[in-house]
């Protein structure tokens, strides 16, 4: 069973299961499949919650900039 991590997206609550991690020094980034279909990357700066952005699954690449392929 994969790890699990749950998103609040506004009203909507979204469990995703988590793909990839990468941890650099004090920051976490986080790759996930949310059970809405999109492609989830979720950051951590010293184990507090940063930013998010979504993917659908056919993307590449993050349209914010952020360079988390």
């Amino acid at each position: 069973m994969a790890a699990q991590l749950t998103i609040t997206d506004r009203k909507h609550v979204i469990h995703a299961d988590i793909e990839r991690m990468a941890v650099f020094l004090q920051g976490k980034f986080v790759e996930a499949t949310g059970d809405d279909g999109r492609l989830w990357y979720v950051f951590f700066y010293k184990d507090h919650y940063l930013n998010a952005d979504t993917r659908n699954q056919n993307q590449t690449g993050v349209q914010s900039g952020t360079g988390f392929p």
